[in-house]
């Protein structure tokens, strides 16, 4: 990035960071050209992100707002031949979609393709009615995220 600083780069899914938001801040202030976006890849680390993200929403909400120009919306929904992505998991992404929009836009929500797990992993600790805290992040940053930061990226 260094060497090429007109290049934009999205790392994907936090860039694997969602645990260490010091490490992503410093690299948003080192490189201007540097994005990431909301996906989390696999079903049990979307679960996992929004889980941390559901108890830490203050946190999360502010740093996001804070770099909201670097942050592209993304849901991960890749359709392959894995055995994984089986037709119940195709008639899911509907589902899969509106939780990481709820995630943004939301004070609480459910996302019910993730509940078995997360009630599984978490146990007690997961409310039985299964909400989570989203962000509820202001309108002017969600339009960032929909809408401005991708055209952005993609033709500037």
């Amino acid at each position: 990035m260094e060497k090429f600083p007109n290049l934009k780069i999205d790392c994907p899914h936090f860039c694997l960071t969602s645990r260490n938001l010091d490490r992503l801040a410093s690299y948003f202030d080192k490189y201007p050209n540097f994005y990431t976006d909301f996906s989390f890849g696999y079903y049990t680390f979307t679960g996992d992100g929004f889980w941390r993200i559901s108890k830490q929403t203050e946190k999360f909400r502010e740093f996001v707002i804070k770099y909201a120009d670097r942050f592209l919306f993304g849901a991960d929904l890749v359709v392959t031949k894995v055995k994984v992505n089986s037709k119940k998991w195709l008639k899911e992404m509907p589902e899969y979609l509106q939780c990481y929009r709820d995630i943004l836009e939301e004070k609480n929500f459910t996302c019910s393709p993730l509940n078995n797990y997360l009630q599984r992993k978490l146990q007690d600790k997961y409310p039985p009615e299964g909400t989570l805290n989203g962000l509820e992040l202001p309108v002017e940053v969600l339009q960032k995220i929909y809408e401005e930061n991708p055209e952005r990226f993609l033709n500037d």
